[in-house]
């Protein structure tokens, strides 16, 4: 942002990172509630969470060793790019092989996993 050619580009672009940090955490909360249910909603979380923020604390300094490599982002965006299709896909073709053809169900297996993990503390 110190970069900016004039003021209404860096309150725009401030403004448009604030609401789209803002709703992504918003967007984040209820995807996980409707797709994994309420009720292991805090075990899932626990397990993704800390995934999610190693990789997202890993993306800046892989990033700057691509730049300072190839001496361009450009190599960086096609990588990430690449990374979303290849999970996008792998997300579509789970979705089909576990659920029968039905999309928007959470695989049946762990959903066992996690039963199985909470009845494992509550016979603590």
């Amino acid at each position: 942002m110190l970069v900016g050619r004039n003021e209404f580009f860096l309150f725009v672009s401030t403004i448009t990172f604030g609401l789209s940090v803002g709703a992504g955490m918003i967007v984040q909360s209820y995807i996980f509630a409707a797709y994994f249910g309420r009720m292991f909603l805090g075990s899932i979380r626990g397990i993704v969470l800390p995934v999610m923020l190693i990789s997202a604390g890993m993306g800046a300094p892989w990033v700057r060793y691509i730049r300072d490599s190839t001496g361009s982002y450009i190599t960086s965006w096609w990588l990430i790019l690449s990374i979303y299709l290849v999970a996008a896909l792998k997300r579509y073709a789970t979705c089909f092989k576990c659920t029968g053809g039905q999309p928007g169900h959470p695989p049946q297996a762990l959903i066992r996993l996690l039963s199985a993990i909470q009845c494992l503390r509550l016979n603590r």
